[in-house]
């Protein structure tokens, strides 16, 4: 029987006798900081799927709750966050445009100017807009994440003072039942 780099056996064979096998700790990630660079997060990731399957998808239901998530993530982002969701907003807009234009060249079967659209090079193409959609959604991300840091460092400081008082709340109590007790203790002597 051979073993792997972990110790352990192949998988699908037991364990020699006497020796269990080595259990690695699942690593549980950072929880989300906050709502809106998940929702962000959420959105960019629908960007990146809609993309290249939008003949596949409903493109004005994608865009309709693009147009809904994106004021919800602006309502709970800070100003500079708040800012850069109305840049991306601009971007979305732009870019539903070019591919409504190109689903409208697909529909005539212009194909040569539909795909210089999608996939051109050119400041108007789906691809350049994309490209400022994605890069706006992520410094929305970057700054909304600075500023959660920013605030949880800022609420770690505030409890500084708490585990010296707690330690000196303890020995208090230690010692008041301490000479409770030895009170009571006496009163049977």
């Amino acid at each position: 029987m051979t073993a792997t780099a972990t110790g352990n056996p192949p998988r699908g064979q037991a364990a020699p006798p006497g020796r269990a096998p080595v259990r690695r700790r699942r690593r549980i990630g950072q929880p989300r900081a906050s709502t809106t660079p998940g929702k962000l997060r959420l959105i960019q990731a629908a960007l990146v799927v809609l993309c290249p399957a939008w003949g596949a998808l409903d493109f004005r239901a994608a865009q309709s709750r693009l147009d809904t998530l994106l004021p919800n993530a602006a309502a709970q982002s800070n100003g500079a966050g708040a800012s850069q969701i109305a840049a991306a907003q601009t971007a979305a807009t732009r870019w539903f445009a070019v591919s409504r234009q190109a689903q409208a060249l697909d529909n005539v079967f212009n194909y040569g100017a539909e795909t210089e659209l999608e996939i051109g090079s050119g400041p108007g193409t789906a691809g350049t807009l994309f490209g400022q959609l994605e890069t706006d959604l992520g410094a929305v991300i970057n700054t909304d994440q600075g500023v959660f840091a920013a605030n949880a460092a800022s609420g770690a400081d505030a409890f500084t003072g708490l585990e010296a008082g707690i330690i000196a709340l303890a020995l208090v109590m230690a010692v008041g039942c301490a000479w409770g007790l030895s009170r009571r203790l006496a009163e049977y002597r």
